[in-house]
């Protein structure tokens, strides 16, 4: 194999590291998806799928916001006002899948009260025990949507890492349109594998807390109150994350 075959394989590579240690910077929704995914009762596949969505969404906003760069030239806007535009856009949409999340699990927990207290009237004790107990397990599965992980995941990915942005727009202006546009894509799947494995390492925390909590009455108690704790984490966490890219709209 030639020089040159080993070039692009190797700058894909490194792509694919740079993207994985750029998503453990601070920033990128971590935590909030991290929450979203405790608070909706996310498995291991929709941790996969939302690190997915997040490497897709950032391939394509680089590769939009370097084109329309490279295509207005002169009357190009600048940089930093639209990636400040869209850090609003992403943190009012992690807001607005923190509050549906919070809505569902309100009413999912009223219709488990009523629904249990209905049976405890016509069925008696054991049907009632029954009935409860199993109202618990399918809200930890059921809050999750499809449309939760693509909104998260391209909340996620919507803001175009300068660096990827810098690589593609070079790539543009040199003619080597294929191996930049290669480079972003593996960049965003190094930021996806991070993301992925965090979102993991959460879920196999809490699976291993809920272990724990059937062997304890005060654990117990908490790991119902987890998810709406999350929940609630990811609408507190955008609303802040919402002003702090207002005021940086309202200063450029």
């Amino acid at each position: 194999m030639t020089a040159p075959g080993v070039v692009l394989p190797l700058a894909l590579l490194i792509s694919a590291a740079v993207g994985a240690f750029h998503a453990c910077a601070p920033g990128h929704g971590k935590t909030l998806a991290a929450g979203y995914l405790v608070g909706a009762g996310g498995r291991a596949r929709d941790a996969v799928w939302l690190g997915a969505v997040v490497a897709v969404m950032h391939t394509a906003s680089v590769t939009i916001l370097a084109l329309g760069w490279w295509l207005a030239a002169n009357q190009a806007p600048d940089v930093a006002a639209v990636t400040n535009w869209l850090q609003l856009i992403a943190a009012l949409v992690v807001v607005a899948v923190g509050i549906n999340l919070l809505r569902r699990h309100l009413a999912n927990r009223k219709h488990g009260h009523s629904h249990s207290h209905h049976h405890g009237h016509h069925h008696g004790h054991d049907h009632d025990h029954h009935h409860g107990h199993s109202h618990h397990i399918p809200t930890s599965t059921s809050l999750l949507t499809w449309r939760g992980i693509l909104l998260l995941g391209t909340s996620g990915g919507l803001l175009p890492s300068p660096s990827a942005f810098l690589v593609l727009l070079s790539g543009l202006l040199t003619g080597r349109v294929g191996p930049a546009i290669a480079m972003v894509a593996a960049f965003g799947a190094g930021m996806a594998l991070t993301l992925t494995g965090v979102g993991l390492a959460v879920l196999r925390g809490r699976d291993a807390f809920l272990a724990r909590a059937t062997t304890s009455p005060a654990l117990r108690t908490w790991s119902t109150r987890i998810p709406v704790v999350a929940a609630w984490a990811v609408v507190i966490g955008g609303t802040f994350a919402s002003a702090i890219a207002a005021g940086r709209v309202l200063a450029s």
